[in-house]
Order: C-alpha cells, then sequence, then structure tokens
C-alpha cells in the first residue's frame, strides 16, 4: 500500500508540474485561463492560475512596471470584483491602470481600451455604477485623443445605455444618448447585429420610459427589422421585442 501511495504521490506532483509556468506564453494562458475560470463561476480554478503568475513574476523578477504586473492586477481585481470584494477589487484595478499608465501615458488608445475592458468586466459582474465610472473614463479618452469610431466604441456606449438604465436611479435621458451613438458606431454587420439591434431596443425602452410613445415605436421598429435582417425572425427575445412594438403602437395610438 505505501509504494502504491508514494506512487500516486509522484503521478500527482507531475501533473501539478504541468501547470508550472515556464515562459511568456504559458504567463498568458494562465491569464487567459484566469479569465475563463471567473466566468465559469470557478473561483477555485481561477486561484490557482493567478497565482501560478505571480508566482512566474517572483521567480523573473518583474519589474512591477511592466505588461505582465498589469495583467497580473487585473486578473486578480476580476476575481476580486465577481466575489464581492468590491474594496480589494478597486485597488487591484487601480494598480493595473496605474502600471499601464506609466508604461504607455494617460490619454492614448491603450488607456481607452485598459478602462473599457474594466467596465466590461464590471457588467459582467452586475457592478452597475463600478462599469459607469470606468467607462466614463474611457469615454473621456476617445474624447480626447481622437480615436476612430468603430464597433468597439459603439459596444462602449452600448453598455452605457444598458447600465444607465439599471442603476438604481435610472437616467433615461443619457441611457438615450448613449443609445443612439451605440447605433451611430456599429458596422451593421452581422458581426455586431445583435448590439445593434438591442440599441435600438434600449432607446425603444427609454422612450416608453419617458412616454413618448411614438419615438418608442420608431425605435422598436428599427429593432425589428434589424433582428429579421441580422438575426432571423425567431426566439424569445424576437417575440418580447414584437410585443413591446405592439404595446408602443396601442399607446402611441390612443394620444
Amino acid at each position: 500500500m505505501k509504494k502504491i501511495n508514494l506512487l500516486l504521490l509522484a503521478i500527482l506532483l507531475t501533473a501539478v508540474a504541468c501547470f508550472a509556468i515556464e515562459d511568456l506564453d504559458g504567463y498568458y494562458k494562465a491569464l487567459e485561463d484566469a479569465r475563463y475560470y471567473v466566468g465559469e463561476s470557478k473561483m477555485d480554478s481561477a486561484d490557482i492560475r493567478i497565482a501560478e503568475m505571480n508566482d512566474f513574476l517572483k521567480a523573473g523578477k518583474y519589474s512591477e512596471e511592466t505588461d505582465e504586473y498589469g495583467n497580473y492586477y487585473y486578473a486578480l481585481g476580476v476575481r476580486q470584483i465577481n466575489s464581492d470584494m468590491e474594496k480589494e477589487a478597486k485597488e487591484n484595478l487601480q494598480k493595473c491602470i496605474d502600471i499601464f499608465k506609466k508604461i504607455y501615458g494617460e490619454k492614448n488608445e491603450i488607456m481607452y481600451h485598459v478602462y473599457r475592458n474594466i467596465g466590461k468586466e464590471c457588467v459582467f459582474a452586475e457592478k452597475c455604477e463600478a462599469a459607469l465610472d470606468y467607462f466614463k473614463s474611457s469615454d473621456e479618452i476617445f474624447s480626447y485623443a481622437g480615436i476612430e469610431m468603430d464597433a468597439n466604441y459603439g459596444e462602449l456606449k452600448y453598455f452605457q445605455a444598458r447600465m444607465s438604465l439599471v442603476i438604481k436611479e435610472p437616467n433615461y435621458a443619457q441611457s438615450l444618448q448613449y443609445a443612439e451613438k451605440a447605433i451611430d458606431a456599429y458596422d451593421y454587420s452581422v458581426d455586431y447585429g445583435y448590439e445593434y439591434c438591442k440599441s435600438y431596443e434600449m432607446a425603444g425602452d427609454t422612450y416608453m420610459a419617458l412616454k413618448k410613445y411614438q419615438e418608442a415605436y420608431d425605435s422598436y421598429s428599427h429593432a425589428l427589422n434589424a433582428y429579421t435582417e441580422y438575426l432571423g425572425p425567431d426566439g424569445d427575445e424576437f417575440l418580447k421585442l414584437t410585443e413591446k412594438l405592439s404595446e408602443a403602437e396601442k399607446l402611441k395610438d390612443k394620444k
């Protein structure tokens, strides 16, 4: 029995060694794995990969002013914000931001994407106010740096519109502005068809809340046409949208 146990121990040690990070490719694979595990709510697995990232950086005596340390704090902050460790998450995400600022400067396309990506992580963690704060910083850099409007900017506006509707005190006027900018920014291809449709739908929802039923009807009509063209006229979301359109039509005709 003792020999068998020793054999099992050797196998386990070999298996653990397979996960040791040996180079930067392994480091970035661990980063990718950690984000995947957080998304799947497999926090123990995420913790293992994040710890391996940290061990690799310490063993390699990396400076804290490197992309690799910035990404480490990013992974750690994302894991924490998905576990309601908001204070710790804010501190580590700020470390991530500060590192990238030192490397690349404060107001440029790289920092635009850093803030935008952190904002998206907050959306997925259902931290609406935090998401809006990071998106605001990203948006300010976009305007300052003269970055080209593209689908990434459309996504930023799309998420800003969504978050403005679900915060404790919804800001309908702001949400409407964001939704309209998202519509303008999207490349109307099948790759972004869903977000394009949802942006029109959110505009319709906002108009309904403001009791502007004709505008709501027009927005829902655009959304329905876009669904039909890019996604196909079926599914639960398509059905819900037709119901919203019908309700807006009834209300606009009553006015």
